[in-house]
């Protein structure tokens, strides 16, 4: 994350009551593999965090289409809440965005 500070940011918020263990590991997991298939050659980088009081995984883009293109798989909307990025988008890692996401994976729709 420190070689595009002011990158494209994208969070995942994950429900308190999804926090197995207090793990954030099986979300880092399944959006990785989601980036894998969607980004083409841009630099990206994922890293968890709890400084909000809940779990949030942080995905950074270098590029804004990529963070698009993400953004748009995993419906997250445009938010204007944390200073210094380019861009910055959230959405909801519920059980639904999982089911959503592990669909795409598999080659399936939304």
């Amino acid at each position: 994350m420190d070689r595009f500070p002011a990158g494209h940011l994208v969070i995942g918020l994950v429900p308190e009551e999804l926090v197995a263990g207090g793990t954030a590991h099986p979300y880092l997991e399944l959006l990785t593999r989601l980036l894998a298939r969607l980004v083409s050659n841009g630099l990206y980088a994922l890293a968890a965090s709890g400084k909000s009081g809940r779990l949030e995984i942080h995905c950074v883009f270098e590029r804004e289409i990529d963070a698009r293109r993400f953004a748009e798989a995993v419906s997250a909307s445009i938010i204007v809440r944390l200073p210094g990025w380019k861009s910055q988008r959230e959405f909801l890692l519920d059980r639904n965005a999982v089911r959503m996401i592990e669909r795409i994976l598999q080659g399936g729709r939304r």
